[in-house]
């Protein structure tokens, strides 16, 4: 019998190529199915596998069944997602491209990490996003929830705050610290600290405004 693994989220294609290169499409024992609350009903797959419902779908699984969470648009999206999976009892597991070398690095659960080149003693929190082609250097910690950009340079001993977003391109000079919920704009320059719930854009970056908060370890009724 196959066992199956669940993919939260039918948007974001490199999953597959991800998925691919650990050789997990091509044991027999695996077979891949889709979730999304949007495109339900509108497609009947992505990439070549099947949509087969929405959230409500994670209900029918059993609790051994392995799911991703495949969405990135935003920390706040990717946490509640999480939420959702966690609700039904089941485990997001973490899914890193098996070209990176993660020797001497502490990767909580729930983790994607597109191919990328990262230092040694960094360390990354639950559910952080790291898309493909970033300089994780060493030292580094990146907290919960977390979006890393591609392309994205961080420099040694960066700390990017809980549920912050660091667009494409983007430098974090060495011991800067980005605040939590911070967002870090494509292409910015960040050469001193980014403050909790800001927006900061440019070369070097500046704060152009605050951003609206969110409770990363709130319970919603979304669920």
């Amino acid at each position: 019998m196959k066992k199956n693994f669940i993919i939260y989220g039918a948007s974001y294609p490199d999953i597959i190529k991800v998925l691919e290169k650990k050789h997990i499409l091509s044991e027999k024992q695996f077979e891949a199915r889709f979730v999304d609350d949007i495109k339900f009903n509108l497609e009947k797959s992505f990439m070549g596998f099947p949509i087969v419902g929405d959230s409500s779908y994670l209900a029918k699984l059993a609790s051994n069944t392995v799911v991703f969470n495949n969405v990135h648009s935003t920390p706040k999206a990717r946490y509640l997602v999480s939420k959702k999976i966690e609700a039904q009892g089941l485990f997001v597991s973490k899914l890193i491209h098996p070209l990176n070398d993660v020797n001497y690095c502490d990767i909580g659960i729930g983790v994607f990490m597109h191919s990328c080149s990262i230092g040694a003693n960094v360390k990354i929190g639950n559910h952080v996003s790291i898309k493909i082609n970033s300089i994780i250097n060493h030292d580094n910690i990146l907290e919960d929830f977390c979006f890393i950009g591609p392309g994205v340079t961080l420099c040694g001993h960066v700390t990017v705050g809980r549920g912050a977003y660091i667009g494409a391109g983007s430098v974090v000079k060495d011991n800067v610290v980005v605040g939590e919920g911070a967002i870090v704009g494509a292409g910015a320059l960040v050469i001193s600290d980014v403050e909790p719930w800001s927006l900061v854009v440019g070369t070097p970056a500046k704060i152009v405004k605050k951003v609206e908060f969110f409770d990363f370890v709130a319970n919603y009724d979304c669920l």
